[in-house]
């Protein structure tokens, strides 16, 4: 399985003073959740925001499928599949750059949420492991990509996600699925 785990850059701290429409540089304002879509693909990003940490999403349902994770003050944007995602925030929303492998380059703007948006699922058996993650943007859409790893043969799956119950539509005959919801950098509600 690739491993999806990233590096994004953020510079919170220097985005709160060099962004025009900014309102406060209290970190608790940028608590959150946010989504948007990328432009120039069918895929969404989402963001979750706690004072200490950042994880973002980006997801097509297909190629696109990335986790980045990092510390509120990191700088430093990279990925281990090749992606890139530059970003700042600011009062209402998160506006960047997601560069993919091909070296495409595509904006978006992600708006700020008040409902959970970023669901994650991972695990491990004895004979698999898994990696799946869901944008959900409620009447807009959803977007979601499973990754299972079977003694080396990578499958890639694109269950639908029901957010009220925290179950999908199909798990190639996974056992012991664990999805969670993410909410403000913590998990705050998951179903096995």
């Amino acid at each position: 399985m690739k491993n999806s785990s990233c590096i994004l850059g953020i510079g919170v701290a220097l985005a709160f003073m060099g962004c025009g429409t900014a309102t406060s540089s209290d970190p608790a304002s940028m608590q959150g959740s946010w989504a948007g879509t990328i432009e120039g693909t069918d895929g969404y990003i989402a963001f979750v925001a706690s004072q200490d940490r950042i994880v973002a999403y980006a997801c097509d349902s297909a190629a696109i499928h990335d986790w980045f994770t990092v510390a509120a003050t990191s700088n430093v944007a990279a990925s281990a599949n090749g992606l890139s995602l530059s970003a700042a925030p600011s009062a209402d929303a998160w506006r960047g750059q997601l560069t993919l492998a091909d070296g495409s380059s595509h904006a978006f703007v992600a708006d700020r949420s008040a409902a959970p948006i970023l669901f994650r699922a991972e695990g491990e058996t004895p004979d698999a492991r898994w990696l799946g993650g869901w944008i959900d943007r409620g009447g807009a859409g959803q977007r979601g990509t499973l990754i299972v790893d079977r003694s080396g043969s990578t499958t890639q799956l694109s269950p639908t996600l029901t957010t009220t119950t925290l179950t999908l539509s199909s798990t190639g005959g996974l056992g012991g699925l664990t999805v969670k919801a993410i909410d403000d950098g913590r998990i705050t509600r998951q179903r096995a």
